[in-house]
């Protein structure tokens, strides 16, 4: 019991990275693929260790989503979420190596803070707010991602790709017109063992 016991490590860390974000859209019975927005996301990570092999992490990032327009979508939306993703971390330790791969899973909750919708041709300020009526302030989806750890124990850096599926319409419009938000990230992170 005592061993087990002192497996369990609580780590606290940063991440960031960038961004590929657009939307899976319908808009009056016609499918949409507007183009991707590059963007970026940091934020801060909290950890449980369990045992070397799996953690709960949960995490509070600033997130640049949207899309940019292209010959078949006249519009460009910029929107900026604070996503708290709460994720099954499952690692692979490499008997004593430094080098642990991993893979992780779980829910995604977000909280829209910005939102500028740019349509063409545009009215004379350029700019919607569509902070309004037009997009839902919550959405909901689900992380999948794979990594690797570069550190003994529960610390060190990490190197994740992520891929954020909205599950949430986010669009008012009604009509049966849909919005959800994709999200592919690029992560650096550190994690710091604090017990």
């Amino acid at each position: 019991a005592g061993p087990a016991a002192a497996q369990h490590v609580v780590s606290l860390g940063i991440k960031g990275g960038i961004n590929l974000a657009t939307v899976s859209a319908t808009v009056g019975g016609t499918e949409l693929d507007p183009d991707s927005r590059r963007g970026a996301h940091g934020g801060f990570v909290v950890s449980y260790a369990f045992s070397r092999s799996f953690a709960i992490q949960g995490e509070a990032l600033y997130v640049g989503k949207g899309f940019e327009p292209n010959s078949q979508v006249m519009a460009d939306l910029d929107v900026n979420y604070v996503d708290f993703p709460l994720l099954a971390m499952f690692t692979f330790p490499i008997g004593e190596s430094m080098l642990a791969p991993r893979v992780f899973l779980g829910p995604v909750f977000s909280w829209r803070v910005t939102c500028n919708l740019t349509v063409a041709p545009a009215d004379t300020s350029g700019v919607t707010d569509c902070e309004l009526d037009a997009a839902k302030v919550f959405d909901f989806g689900i992380e999948a991602g794979a990594g690797l750890k570069i550190g003994r124990g529960a610390g060190g850096l990490t190197l994740d790709v992520a891929y954020d599926y909205g599950l949430t319409n986010v669009s008012n419009a009604g009509g049966g017109d849909a919005i959800r938000n994709r999200n592919l990230m690029f992560s650096l992170g550190y994690l710091l063992p604090i017990k």
